[in-house]
């Protein structure tokens, strides 16, 4: 998921937008990190205890707005932000919010793996472009357009594989009967996973 604090996210179309999400947390430092921050408050300076304190909530505060932006489909979370406030003594409240969009990116609905063989195709989304081109699981994945895929990592790969809804990707594939050919792939919006 992409989480940003601009309004856009340079060369991706937003194509939806599914409304604020927000991760609430209220927190308060345990009599420990109370003794503590307070000792360290004596002294004057940065407090690390309670930054620490405030740093844990802030991360609980991402984590719950992000969840809530996989609930409602979101692809990204743009305009991001931060709040807090005191609403009673030592006790504080984060909110970590943001709007959730959909963005035009689609993929071609295979799941890659190596095997004996190399990285191939270990299984496909059904109705993504990759099955309606006929590639098929145990396919050999040999380059992408024309660059090799090997020594690339699974993360560039997966990146290359996906782009704008409706552009086309090209693969050199080794059948799983050992004839190469190449295939021209129509990237999808795929359903999502959780």
């Amino acid at each position: 998921m992409i989480v940003t604090t601009s309004n856009e996210i340079q060369g991706i179309r937003v194509v939806g937008y599914l409304g604020v999400v927000r991760g609430v947390v209220v927190r308060s430092p345990t009599i420990g990190q109370g003794l503590l921050g307070g000792l360290s408050a004596v002294g004057g300076g940065s407090n690390e205890t309670f930054a620490q304190v405030a740093d844990a909530a802030r991360q609980e505060a991402y984590i719950r707005m992000v969840a809530g932006a996989q609930t409602v489909g979101a692809d990204a979370v743009i305009a991001m932000r931060y709040d807090a406030c005191e609403f009673e003594e030592r006790f504080t409240e984060v909110i970590a919010y943001g709007t959730a969009v959909m963005l035009d990116v689609a993929g071609i609905g295979v799941h890659l793996g190596t095997t004996q063989f190399g990285l191939s195709i270990t299984a496909l989304t059904a109705g993504g472009g990759a099955a309606a081109s006929g590639l098929q699981v145990g396919d050999q994945l040999l380059a992408i357009d024309t660059d090799p895929v090997d020594d690339v990592s699974t993360e560039d790969i997966a990146r290359r594989l996906q782009g704008t809804i409706g552009s086309t990707v090209a693969l050199a594939v080794k059948r799983v009967d050992g004839h190469v050919e190449r295939v021209e792939v129509t990237r999808k919006r795929l359903p999502r996973t959780p």
